[in-house]
């Protein structure tokens, strides 16, 4: 796979803007309306993020609990996807965007 040779540029700006300050969207979004969830928080505890959206996003709404509940037990586990990359990309990653990964709580591989 070839990136492009400004990819870490890109990567940097689309990451600074989602982070703390700087994300220029969610500062557009009223604070009730809006609702953070990790794709990983999700997987592991569908219960808890379906029930901070209802809380949140949907709390104007009435949810049937028997559509809340096929949502979460529907779907069953995801296994997610497993990537390889060469040692080079990862080190670059690491080198070029360690902190921004830090500091979103994710471990730097």
């Amino acid at each position: 796979m070839k990136f492009p040779e400004n990819i870490a540029t890109q990567v940097k700006l689309a990451l600074a803007e989602d982070i703390g300050t700087g994300d220029v969207t969610a500062d557009l979004i009223p604070a009730e309306n809006l609702v953070e969830l990790k794709y990983e928080n999700l997987i592991s505890d569908p219960v808890s993020g379906f029930e901070r959206l209802q809380q949140g996003i949907f709390s104007d709404m009435e949810v049937d609990q028997r559509v809340f509940d096929f949502m979460i037990h529907s779907h069953g586990k995801h296994n997610g996807n497993i990537y390889s990359f060469e040692k080079k990309y990862i080190d670059r990653v690491n080198r070029e965007l360690g902190s921004l990964i830090e500091k979103q709580g994710y471990p730097v591989l």
